[in-house]
């Protein structure tokens, strides 16, 4: 239900019902203008594109720590990244403005500008993705009719790898081995045998070592975050690999378990001499 009033002053307010039955209205200096207003806010309320105007007039700011509280639920390792994105890039370039101001050719001069700035396609790719959940939260919030950061493309161009680029000759492999602390030697050819990233061979477990089958099973990462942000978190994260495919079980050669064997063995008597 949609009305227009004559204010003493001469102005019109025009009086509308939000989604939610609560009555709004706006002043327009013409009627004209009153109904134009109105006929379009009708339209949308029937499309079930509402826009509060309130909403979006609040700062993106605003928005940005709104969405910031809602995911908590998510590993620290990716709020952490998330954080760090929003606090150097996204809110260095959005910060103050209305929400509502936001189109799809400001997302365009955004990622422009920090692609003339020298910010690499991952980082830009990054940034995007921290910008896009932020709209999508407005947009579900009625700040915003659609999301202007959807739809963006960033090219990446990946190297062309041939044959041996960017890997290790067995040589190369052995005189790496030969630098290494004799307690860690062990270590590193896990990560060189069985492809392992660091932070699934520091999730490893006795467990997780099959001593008479010579493989070893991914089941657990382990990694540092520092503190990031409002958050006094600083210690390790423990927890399952992203996906699926990083849930796996790999062969590796008898001698290294044997070698692993010998590592854990002189493990335990380290840690019985000092107490650990």
């Amino acid at each position: 239900m949609s009305s227009i009033e004559k204010q003493k002053n001469g102005r019109y307010r025009a009086r509308y019902r939000d989604p939610n039955g609560r009555t709004r209205s706006v002043t327009f200096g013409r009627v004209e203008d009153a109904r134009r207003f109105l006929a379009g806010m009708g339209g949308s309320l029937v499309r079930g594109e509402f826009v509060d105007p309130a909403q979006a007039r609040a700062s993106f700011d605003h928005w940005a720590e709104a969405w910031w509280r809602t995911t908590n639920g998510l590993r620290p390792s990716t709020r952490r990244g998330y954080r760090g994105n929003l606090d150097r890039h996204v809110l260095a370039y959005f910060g103050g403005r209305r929400v509502g101001s936001i189109d799809y050719a400001s997302v365009e001069l955004f990622l422009a500008d920090y692609r003339q700035k020298g910010l690499g396609p991952k980082t830009l790719r990054e940034c995007l993705s921290v910008l896009s959940l932020i709209l999508k939260f407005a947009v579900k919030a009625r700040a915003l009719s659609e999301n202007p950061a959807a739809g963006h493309q960033i090219v990446v161009r990946r190297k062309k790898l041939r044959e041996g680029d960017g890997v290790l000759s067995m040589e190369q492999v052995h005189q790496l081995i030969a630098h290494v602390p004799d307690r860690y030697k062990s270590a590193v050819w896990v990560l060189v045998l069985a492809g392992l990233r660091p932070a699934e061979l520091c999730g490893l477990r006795l467990r997780d070592v099959d001593f008479v089958g010579h493989e070893v099973s991914v089941r657990t990462t382990l990694m540092p975050v520092h503190r990031y942000g409002d958050q006094p978190y600083r210690g390790r994260v423990e927890g399952p690999p992203k996906t699926d495919a990083g849930d796996r079980t790999i062969p590796i050669p008898a001698w290294l378990c044997e070698d692993l064997a010998r590592m854990i063995a002189a493990r335990g008597n380290l840690d019985r001499a000092t107490g650990n």
